[in-house]
């Protein structure tokens, strides 16, 4: 197995670094990338990164601070590939000397780009939500800030109750009145997911079920809701870019539903092969806590209430 390293170099907003190879590229013409190379004989990931980065972007090794992103690995078994994820912040203007052009993107708007395989697999660990507001009809002054509002908090309109064109309606009036509010995930509406201002689509286990492969374009996020190892397995399968991990705790939405409990949601989280958020009793203060477990963030309703802002999380039972 041949071992490359990508560079995901961030700014003082959260932007990455792409850099797009040239139009007369034989493998990938035009395509965006995390820039990197192959690890040379002795080489650690951090000493091979910097050196690459010296090589296609002129910075020096002690430009940046070079850490490895936790399950930031992609692999291609047809070409014998592993390609680890290695994430530093700014402290340099880069220069192209290999792209034909550098762009600083944001980490969700990055999967909108013609990106390799491979670097897109890696975006999911970057870019995935670590905190999801389920904006719910059940909970109405649920749509007020709680918590971090940033790029990484994102909202996912749930309204089963909602006609097609009611829910259609709806969608414009949240985007419209809080358009800096971070990405938006519409609720099992694929015919929703490519509007102007949506991230992507959240499918139900049981919608899920319905497609045997992806079924929304790489320019749009897919994530999966799950409760059990098969289905982990089947969002596998349809490419999901992260998944929901249900119900960690008991919920009053669902009281006669036995929850999963921290251990297992830590083995069902190492299991999976894309992001896991853990929902079910879940307040943004657990972040640290799912992390800690192989998780990658928070998802709730009632958790991230105005309400709950001020509670302690639940015993970790």
């Amino acid at each position: 197995m041949i071992r490359v390293v990508a560079g995901a170099l961030q700014d003082e907003r959260g932007r990455v670094l792409l850099g797009q190879r040239c139009a007369d590229d034989l493998r990938h013409p035009n395509q965006w990338e995390f820039p990197g190379g192959k690890l040379e004989a002795g080489e650690s990931p951090q000493m091979a990164i910097a050196r690459e980065f010296s090589e296609e972007l002129d910075l020096s090794s002690r430009a940046a601070d070079w850490h490895t992103v936790r399950r930031g690995m992609a692999i291609d078994p047809v070409r014998g590939l592993q390609l680890q994820l290695l994430t530093a912040r700014f402290r340099a203007l880069p220069h192209k000397r290999v792209h034909q052009a550098l762009s600083w993107v944001w980490p969700d708007a990055a999967a909108a780009l013609t990106l390799g395989h491979l670097d897109r697999q890696l975006l999911r660990w970057l870019a995935a939500p670590r905190w999801l507001r389920i904006v719910d009809s059940n909970c109405p002054g649920q749509l007020r800030t709680v918590g971090p509002f940033s790029r990484q908090c994102w909202r996912l309109l749930r309204w089963p109750e909602l006609e097609s064109g009611s829910y259609a309606d709806a969608l414009e009036r949240e985007l419209s009145t809080r358009p800096t509010a971070g990405p938006v995930m519409v609720h099992n509406r694929l015919d929703l997911c490519t509007r102007p201002g949506v991230a992507g689509v959240h499918l139900s286990a049981r919608v899920a079920q319905q497609y045997r492969e992806r079924p929304v374009s790489w320019g749009s996020w897919l994530s999966v809701a799950c409760h059990d190892n098969a289905e982990i397995a089947h969002a596998t399968q349809i490419e999901a870019d992260f998944i929901l991990l249900s119900p960690v705790r008991r919920t009053p939405s669902h009281p006669d539903r036995l929850p999963l409990g921290w251990p297992a949601f830590g083995r069902l989280a190492q299991l999976a092969h894309c992001p896991t958020l853990a929902l079910g009793g879940i307040f943004p203060v657990d972040l640290e806590y799912v992390r800690r477990m192989g998780g990658q963030g928070v998802a709730g309703i009632r958790g991230f209430s105005p309400a709950a802002r001020s509670r302690l999380p639940l015993s970790r039972r």
